[in-house]
C-alpha cells in the first residue's frame, strides 16, 4: 500500500502541492555543519514518515476525499493532506 500511496503522492503534488518544506542553509564552522547535517537528517527522516501518514490518511479516506485522477480531485485531496499535516504536526512530539 505504501508503494501505491507514494505514486499517487507524487502525482497529486507534481500539480498541488499542499506542504511547502523550506530549509534555511546558513554558514557556520564545519563542526555546526556536522551537527547541521544530521539534524537535517533527522527532519528528512521525519518528514519521509510523517508524509507517508498523511498521504495514506488521504488515500484511505474514500468518503470524503475524491479518489479520481481528475485535476479537481488533485486539489481536493491536497487541500486535504495539508488539513491533516497540519493536525498531526501539532500533536507529533517529533524531534528530540
Amino acid at each position: 500500500m505504501a508503494t501505491n500511496t507514494v505514486q499517487k503522492a507524487i502525482s497529486d503534488t507534481e500539480n498541488e502541492p499542499s506542504i511547502w518544506w523550506v530549509d534555511f542553509p546558513d554558514k557556520q564552522s564545519v563542526e555546526k555543519q556536522d551537527l547541521l547535517a544530521i539534524t537535517m537528517n533527522k527532519v528528512n527522516e521525519y518528514r519521509n514518515w510523517a508524509s507517508l501518514q498523511w498521504w495514506q490518511t488521504v488515500f484511505g479516506n474514500d468518503q470524503r476525499v475524491p479518489q479520481d485522477s481528475s485535476a479537481p480531485s488533485a486539489t481536493i485531496r491536497s487541500s486535504f493532506c495539508a488539513e491533516v499535516a497540519s493536525v498531526h504536526m501539532k500533536q507529533t512530539p517529533w524531534y528530540e
